[in-house]
């Protein structure tokens, strides 16, 4: 039996190989080949004229690609809602197999109603949180209030109805969108986080000014906008203060104007994307101190990266950061203020309250190691198999 997966996120085509850029690569399928006979990744794939180099083929004898047409932001996705309806309903009439479905997605939106038309049963894999990504100061877009509650209606109808039910939090996302009809639910990260990635025994002093801030830059939904004003703030107290971002997007160019015009480009650096999760490591790993202020939030990878690298972390009161840190680092959502002074207070602390919070972190990121996660995974995906060989 195959594995049909939708998933949010734009793959790239060259000489009928697929490539992502970073994330999605051969090896995070993995967990679905353990149990499935091969994958049917269905998502946006965008053709190249030729690769750049930072590519990662995705594509292989077991990892199959139903495409569809790429697209950026809801008036693109609007205008190819025909192409998309019609392939999806292909997609459904000559695939039989496990459906499962990465969500919150526009695809999974489109594709459900088609999936239940045809009484066909799916799983749900609840990633992230369209309340928050569509929370105000996350996106541009006239209509951001209506799209919001939309879309948070749409994912609550999917987990509802859905055989099976995975959430990557323990609480949060099960909490607003419950599970009414699953078979089974379980909750386990999709982070896949190796014992090579763990980092122990940081070495910390009073003089510790470097934050690292990883996420991409495509939209505001991380709010590296709100840790630039916030870094302001901060540098009034520590003034050799550093913040390095660590990604990249659209966004990049508006906040370095917002750095120059607050005065505070000196102190900040664009790294840019990085190709491995080895670079992102090495900024880890020589960092004291990782913040990420999103305004929305499944179970945020970085964040445990960062604590599996022993760092200090400061969040915002948003999903899944709540089930990682303590409350005392964690700011309300958009509260540049706030932010800026629990950033202040962590770097104040003594140094031997700082091994204290590091240690605290590492061995909490270590709940999120793979061969702990992959045996929940497993059954999960098992009990799927076994349910459609019973029923189709």
């Amino acid at each position: 039996m195959k594995a049909i997966i939708t998933l949010e996120h734009r793959f790239y085509s060259y000489k009928g190989e697929l490539y992502t850029l970073g994330a999605f690569d051969q090896k995070f399928w993995k967990r679905y080949l353990d149990i499935f006979s091969e994958v049917l990744i269905v998502a946006r794939v965008r053709p190249l004229l030729k690769l750049e180099g930072n590519e990662i083929r995705v594509s292989s004898d077991r990892i199959k690609f139903y495409e569809l047409d790429s697209y950026i932001g809801a008036k693109q996705g609007f205008m190819k809602l025909p192409s998309l309806k019609r392939k999806l309903n292909l997609l459904a009439d000559t695939n039989q197999g496990a459906y499962i479905l990465r969500i919150g997605s526009p695809i999974a939106d489109l594709l459900v109603p088609i999936l239940k038309k045809r009484s066909i049963p799916y799983a749900v894999e609840v990633v992230g949180d369209p309340w928050d990504v569509f929370a105000k100061g996350a996106i541009s877009h006239p209509v951001r209030p209506l799209l919001r509650l939309y879309f948070a209606y749409k994912l609550k109808k999917q987990c509802a109805g859905a055989k099976f039910s995975s959430y990557v939090t323990e609480h949060a996302l099960q909490k607003r969108y419950p599970p009414r009809n699953s078979v089974k639910t379980i909750n386990a990260s999709s982070i896949n986080l190796s014992k090579d990635f763990l980092f122990e025994n940081k070495t910390f002093g009073r003089d510790d000014f470097d934050w690292v801030f990883v996420g991409t830059l495509e939209q505001f939904q991380k709010a590296p906008d709100i840790l630039i004003r916030s870094f302001k703030i901060l540098l009034n107290k520590h003034p050799r203060a550093r913040l390095n971002f660590v990604g990249d997007g659209r966004k990049r160019l508006v906040l370095e104007e917002l750095a120059i015009s607050l005065g505070v480009q000196d102190s900040i650096y664009f790294h840019g994307s990085v190709a491995s999760s080895e670079q992102v490591r090495e900024f880890l790993v020589s960092s004291p101190f990782f913040v990420l202020p999103s305004r929305g939030e499944g179970l945020p990878r970085a964040m445990i990266e960062a604590m599996a690298c022993s760092c200090l972390c400061v969040g915002s009161d948003i999903g899944g950061i709540r089930e990682l840190i303590d409350a005392e680092w964690i700011a309300p959502v958009n509260d540049v203020e706030q932010l800026a002074q629990k950033m202040i207070k962590i770097m104040d602390q003594s140094v031997e309250q700082k091994n204290i919070i590091s240690s605290r972190n590492f061995h909490k990121a270590k709940d999120y190691l793979g061969d702990k996660l992959e045996i929940r995974r497993k059954d999960f995906y098992l009990s799927i198999k076994n349910h459609l060989e019973e029923v189709l």
